[in-house]
């Protein structure tokens, strides 16, 4: 038989046992009732990620079909700063998988972490091989997800969007072009969250893909969004077929001036991961300044129809002219032109007859025609560009004249300009206003952005007449490597004596739908490749019909 004390030894511990059960039941029961569902939340916290849907915070740019140009969804490298040991290790792993410099890698992850703890992209729109080759490394804490990358796939008018740049944690700003100018607007937008799921290392558990979080309800979203003129189709087309040229090119609708595509070449990467090797590739060229070259004897011709026709139907051209003071100015086809009329001057590009009409019309007549094709201004509606001197000449010096009577020393247009000049044909004589905005877009409603009314500047005939010159051009004259294309189209050559060679036209010939201007840089001639890069997007345009 147990004596007393030794009962007494069983009862105390019994009693201890009993105390802890109780204890740890009281624990158990208020985490189970009190606490369960913020200890639900910090699993939860610690078994996955969250990052921000839309890359920026900002609202969109959408085509004119409706069509998105930014926050397209996309595969995207995600980096969470938190999970991120050894960022020269990381970079080294990543570049191996993207095939791109270690050096431009760390320098993106070093750039995000100094001004933010936030998870961010590092890069958008991977490609099948690239994520395949990030799911083999399994990095902890790096995640791809399908989120909306601010730039898309193929970077639509990325010169024309400019880009944006992070200010603060969530906040992001516009640097250049659209992005720039409609700042204030975009800004603001709240994004819901992606969620991805980690395992006890931290890394991505692949299969179970991601949800989505709303944004909280009582955050007011005040961003709107831009709805431009482009035709996401045709923008991607003309992006294309000028890629193998440094340039620029304009596809304007001639009846309404809406800017149906605007591109410059060569690309350049919104997200600043990749210096471009040319000097001059941040600048938009579409609005840029260069000598118009023989695309400006339109305006010419056009005084000289208008003003009562003093140009000489029986001029000859021997190759070269004689002007005041004894100085020569040479034709480009040196064996001359011999006999021809102002229509076959012009699909010719003859310099000595534009010359000489030149010195006929006299500096003031060119000046005021120059004006009244409006080409005394770059306007784009709901894009404002800063104005410039576009026509600098001494209207009472004949060697001024002839300059820029061929279109070289004295006077400066860009593509978009020149795509103005001839709808002014195209359209049978009016005047358009290029436009770019299409409308507003908030929580509010929308804003549409109005269209300017063509004006009438110069009469049916003399358009009539222009058009029937520059189809002449193209079937026999500077433009002939285009007469064999399947849709018929009109236009004009040039070839600047500095390096820059054009051509600028319109399709189809009888009854124009676009004006395609093009500038290729350091070009053998207008008729060669800008004619080129005319034919090949007016042709693949008409295959989307």
């Amino acid at each position: 038989m147990p004596n007393q004390k030794s009962l007494k030894k069983v009862f105390i511990l019994a009693a201890v046992f009993l105390l802890v059960f109780l204890v740890l039941a009281a624990r158990l029961t208020w985490l189970d009732l009190v606490r369960s569902q913020s200890l639900t939340v910090m699993a939860q916290a610690q078994r996955s990620k969250k990052i921000d849907y839309y890359q920026y915070s900002r609202g969109d740019f959408f085509d004119c079909l409706g069509r998105r140009l930014t926050g397209i969804e996309s595969t995207c490298l995600t980096l969470f700063p938190g999970m991120i040991n050894d960022e020269e290790k990381l970079a080294l792993e990543l570049a191996e998988a993207l095939n791109m410099p270690q050096t431009a890698v760390l320098a993106r992850i070093q750039s995000n972490l100094k001004q933010s703890s936030l998870p961010f992209i590092l890069k958008t729109n991977l490609s099948q091989k690239e994520a395949d080759l990030l799911r083999e490394k399994q990095i902890p804490g790096v995640f791809l997800l399908p989120l909306a990358a601010r730039y898309g796939p193929n970077l639509p008018a990325v010169h024309l969007l400019g880009f944006a740049s992070i200010e603060s944690p969530g906040v992001y700003r516009g640097r250049s072009g659209l992005e720039k100018h409609y700042d204030e607007l975009l800004a603001g937008r709240v994004s819901p969250q992606a969620i991805a799921l980690v395992d006890d290392r931290g890394r991505q558990i692949p299969g179970l893909g991601f949800s989505l979080l709303p944004p909280a309800e009582d955050k007011e979203d005040l961003s709107a969004n831009v709805y431009l003129t482009l035709n996401l189709d045709y923008q991607e087309i003309l992006e294309q077929c000028l890629a193998p040229y440094s340039g620029a090119a304009v596809l304007l609708d001639p009846e309404n001036g809406d800017i149906l595509a605007l591109a410059s070449s060569p690309k350049i990467d919104p997200y600043l991961l990749e210096v471009p090797r040319e000097g001059d590739a941040y600048i938009n060229k579409a609005f840029a300044l260069y000598p118009p070259a023989s695309t400006f004897k339109v305006v010419l011709a056009m005084a000289d129809l208008e003003m009562g026709n003093q140009a000489p139907a029986d001029f000859f051209c021997e190759g070269f002219l004689t002007l005041p003071g004894d100085r020569l100015l040479n034709c480009w086809d040196k064996k001359g032109h011999g006999r021809e009329d102002l229509k076959w001057a012009l699909a010719n590009s003859c310099n000595p007859y534009f010359a000489n009409l030149s010195l006929l019309l006299g500096g003031p007549a060119i000046r005021r025609y120059f004006n009244i094709c409006g080409l005394d201004q770059q306007v784009v509606g709901g894009y404002p560009l800063p104005q410039r001197v576009y026509l600098d000449f001494n209207d009472q010096v004949s060697g001024d004249i002839v300059n820029v009577a061929v279109g070289e020393n004295g006077v400066q247009l860009s593509p978009l300009m020149v795509a103005q000049l001839y709808a002014i044909i195209a359209n049978g004589g009016k005047r358009v206003f290029p436009r770019l905005l299409l409308r507003l877009e908030d929580s509010n409603g929308q804003v549409e952005y109005p269209i300017r009314e063509p004006q009438r500047v110069i009469k049916e005939e003399t358009a009539a007449y222009l058009s029937e010159a520059l189809r002449l051009a193209v079937t026999g004259g500077t433009g002939h490597n285009l007469q064999d294309m399947t849709i018929k189209s009109s236009g004009k050559t040039g070839t600047s004596q500095h390096k820059g060679v054009w051509f600028a036209g319109y399709s189809p010939a009888e009854a124009p739908r676009f004006v395609l201007v093009v500038y290729v840089e350091n070009g053998g001639s207008g008729g060669r490749e800008a004619a080129e890069v005319f034919r090949n997007t007016i042709e693949r345009i008409a295959l989307l019909d």
